[in-house]
């Protein structure tokens, strides 16, 4: 019986640390080409978890290897790019839902007029005031629930030191 080897289920996760390193260097590298990046960060990610995984393989074990983790890697990989590539793509949904929702045609002072920065101010306001991550007294705004700050904290330090490197 051979010993287990916890490495090939940490390889999955290794791998798409690398890839988000890799894709953080890519993107200040090529200045700016965000599909550029993500691709070089996949296949740099995909060559570092082959080369974690594939020495440890034996006859046995490449096959599942292949099959499961490899599948888990490109999950998260996957995961990973939906979540980075979401903020951009939410507003493009919401400006074609609009569309539609107008019979498939709208003034361009319209659409913009709907993304006014004020406007988008002033909706993520009332949303936060409706969930208790805003309360207002009279004229003022207060901090509610403290989750959001803690995780407005933590982003900034991340933004800080990726952007830093």
């Amino acid at each position: 019986m051979s010993e287990f080897n916890f490495w090939v289920l940490l390889s999955p996760l290794l791998a798409l640390a690398v890839n988000v390193v890799a894709q953080v260097i890519a993107l200040k590298t090529v200045h700016g080409q965000f599909f550029l990046s993500v691709v070089i960060g996949a296949v740099v990610g995909e060559i570092f978890f082959l080369a974690l995984g594939v020495p440890t393989l034996t006859t046995s074990t490449a096959v599942p290897y292949i099959l499961v983790v490899q599948t888990a890697y490109l999950g998260a990989s996957l995961c990973y790019f939906a979540f980075v590539g979401l903020n951009a793509s939410s507003l493009r949904i919401r400006i074609l839902e609009e569309l539609r929702a107008a019979g498939g045609k709208a003034p361009q002072r319209e659409i913009l007029g709907s993304y006014d920065g004020q406007a988008v101010r002033r909706a993520r306001m009332e949303r936060m005031s409706r969930s208790g991550y805003l309360v207002k007294n009279g004229e003022i705004y207060y901090s509610g629930k403290k989750l959001l700050v803690y995780v407005a904290y933590f982003y900034d330090g991340l933004r800080k030191f990726l952007f830093k490197l």
